[in-house]
């Protein structure tokens, strides 16, 4: 009789490099559709608001990334 083989938990060290190059285009594919939805359902609002976004000082924009990259990061490790 043949046991049942339970998965076993692969550190992200030891996986593939094709299954991460694979999850890294899937990802980036995402963000491509996400990003390309704003400008092309609401062209003036996003034209508007990446307008005034552009008119902000400098470190307001340097905040408004760190926090992107934070938060990113947050839900990075919270997904692996």
């Amino acid at each position: 009789m043949n046991a049942a083989r339970q998965a076993v938990p692969v550190a992200w060290h030891q996986k593939n490099p094709l299954d991460m190059a694979e999850t890294f285009l899937l990802a980036l594919a995402l963000m491509l559709i996400i990003e390309g939805m704003f400008p092309f359902v609401f062209p003036t609002a996003w034209r508007d608001t990446f307008r005034r976004i552009a008119e902000r000082p400098l470190h307001h924009i340097r905040i408004g990334g760190l926090i992107a990259m934070v938060l990113g990061l947050i839900l990075l490790l919270i997904a692996t």
